[in-house]
């Protein structure tokens, strides 16, 4: 099918003045030395994202927005980087959806809960703080905080033109990015360097590769590795099982590596619920479960004295100051039931509670 552009003619027609565009642009720029020399290379990606067909970009989009997240928006080459590959195309996607001409055809009830979520958002910030509506900074931070990115693709995905796309393309992107994710963690890991300088995190040192934090990264991962898990347990086709074992292979040791207890208890208790579904698959999974609980009781003693396990799986004051926190969330909650405290605003809401925190540190 081709793109809703290219049946109204408007394909060729767009790429041609796009380029003519950037032509002119690009001499008059080069001649007076203006920082607008920038403008003509948008135009061009402008003009090759409307060339391709929408599921490609999709496909393309999905595999790259691992790479450009938080820690790449701090560096010099990653922030433009950012805005190219992992901004531009969500306003591409948006055009596409709305040429598409079936919003009105098949809009539920349901269809409109994301839009009215972004209201609330914006409603409770205009409750709290009006003049912050009138910062860019907002919705930027809407936007990299992933409430805008799930709303748009949530409606390019439901009323987008992507028939030809299938369940192996979104799975080849995922696994294809999981994979050299994991490659990068494990590279960071034991030599400390990741792709856009970022620090790592904690004691022991945690790592967060390009995404904004180890319990995020984790997250990912474990995406990753339960599709991984999914497609070699119900017989996926043939070149996802091979990318699936490849990615197995990488995120398992990167997800140890983010030290992320909820992340790495997630992956497992949901891969040994796919594994337990499958019949033929069951018995071989209570079997390395059983020898796995066997391997853990002999070496317990080991484990649970190593700096390690202490340091992280034995740890109980970021349990309870996350207990802290959540009980003061309710209190807050409490008493800004409809409308909130505004986007983002729980630290700063927080401080206002007079809640003892104990024996934790402030």
């Amino acid at each position: 099918m081709d793109p809703p552009l290219a049946r109204f003619g408007l394909g060729p027609p767009l790429v041609a003045c796009a380029v003519l565009a950037a032509s002119v642009v690009a001499g008059w720029n080069v001649a007076r030395g203006s920082v607008l020399l920038w403008a003509p290379v948008l135009l061009t990606l402008l003009a090759l994202y409307f060339s391709m067909r929408p599921e490609t970009l999709f496909v393309c989009w999905l595999f790259a927005a691992a790479f450009f997240q938080a820690s790449a928006r701090e560096t010099t080459i990653g922030w433009p980087l950012t805005n190219v590959l992992y901004v531009l195309p969500l306003g591409i996607f948006l055009l596409h959806m709305w040429s598409s001409n079936v919003l009105a055809q098949r809009l539920r009830w349901y269809d409109g809960l994301p839009l009215t979520y972004v209201a609330l958002i914006i409603g409770s910030q205009a409750a709290v703080n009006a003049s912050e509506l009138r910062s860019p900074s907002f919705y930027t931070s809407l936007l990299h905080g992933s409430i805008l990115v799930g709303v748009s693709m949530y409606y390019f995905c439901a009323f987008g033109p992507l028939r030809g796309l299938s369940a192996r393309h979104i799975a080849f992107a995922l696994l294809s990015s999981c994979s050299i994710v994991g490659a990068l963690g494990i590279a960071e890991h034991f030599t400390h360097w990741n792709l856009w300088g970022e620090d790592l995190i904690g004691d022991p040192a945690r790592i967060v590769v390009t995404l904004s934090s180890p319990a995020v990264l984790g997250a990912f991962l474990g995406a990753g590795i339960v599709v991984a898990t999914a497609a070699l347990v119900w017989d996926g086709p043939r070149f996802v099982r091979r990318l699936s074992v490849v990615t197995l292979a990488l995120a398992l040791p990167a997800l140890f590596f983010t030290y992320t207890r909820a992340g790495i208890i997630a992956t497992i208790v949901v891969a040994s619920v796919l594994i337990a579904m499958r019949p033929r698959t069951r018995v071989i999974g209570a079997g390395v479960a059983v020898l796995a609980a066997v391997v853990l009781w002999a070496s317990w003693g080991e484990i649970s004295s190593s700096p390690l396990y202490q340091q992280r799986a034995a740890e109980t004051g970021n349990v309870s100051g996350r207990l802290l926190q959540s009980e003061a969330a309710l209190d807050l909650a409490a008493q800004r039931p409809f409308l909130g405290w505004g986007y983002g605003q729980y630290d700063e809401a927080k401080s206002n509670l007079q809640r003892s925190s104990g024996s934790l540190p402030e």
